[in-house]
């Protein structure tokens, strides 16, 4: 019995030395995934911080901005600039919010087809993290890998396959498509614009990216000698 059990610890101890690298492996990459989720958020927080300061003034910002725009350009290219950045800012929170309205709807069929504990609780909080890429993969990766632990081997994969490929394909699908509806772009410029601004600056990117876009092809329009609003056509 002794030796038996003595045989045992070191096959433990040997397993154990031959799990470390790939324990090393998968808690760095968690932690880097949350650091890029809490930085993300952190730019989600400091985008909205903004706009609520420039939603409380407004109208003062809007004419000094008017004012020195005036001095370089006619007054009515002033007030199609201005009037473009203020349709794709709407179609940009709009896409937002409406996207992250959507994940939560389909979160919460999910997790109730699943037989999820508090399946409209933790569909809420993945919605809400959903503003940020792939964000809401800190709930149902936990919630599947919950599943599993409680034999519920099936449930636990078609529910992971459901997040992944149903709903995550709805968010590269629906969020540009809602912002391209309000401001007026081409769905194609506006998928480049999300996924560049996401690229180039991270969470923040995705209000920076088509309202950049949308002031460079003004720009571009202007210089080209084309009809204001011409490649605003689908």
């Amino acid at each position: 019995m002794v030796q038996l059990w003595n045989n045992s610890a070191d096959d433990l101890g040997g397993a154990a030395g031959e799990l470390q690298p790939l324990i090393g492996t998968v808690a760095h990459s968690g932690l880097r995934f949350l650091f890029l989720l809490t930085h993300g958020l952190i730019g989600i927080v400091v985008a909205l911080f903004i706009s609520f300061f420039f939603y409380l003034s407004g109208q003062q910002v809007i004419v000094r901005i008017r004012l020195l725009l005036v001095r370089i350009m006619t007054e009515s290219r002033v007030e199609h600039l201005l009037g473009l950045v203020a349709g794709t800012v709407r179609g940009v929170v709009f896409g937002i919010v409406g996207t992250a309205a959507m994940q939560g709807v389909l979160y919460a069929i999910g997790f109730e087809i699943a037989r999820a504990p508090q399946p409209i609780l933790l569909a809420s909080f993945a919605g809400i993290i959903s503003i940020v890429p792939a964000g809401a993969v800190v709930i149902y990766v936990p919630l599947c890998l919950f599943l599993f632990a409680k034999g519920h081997v099936l449930a636990s994969v078609l529910l992971a396959i459901y997040c992944f490929v149903v709903v995550g394909g709805a968010d590269s699908i629906v969020r540009p498509w809602l912002i391209a509806r309000g401001a007026s772009l081409p769905y194609m410029l506006t998928l480049a614009g999300v996924l560049g601004g996401a690229i180039a600056f991270g969470a923040l990117g995705i209000f920076l990216g088509p309202v950049l876009l949308t002031l460079g092809l003004a720009v571009v329009e202007e210089f080209a000698g084309q009809p204001r609003g011409a490649w605003r056509q689908p």
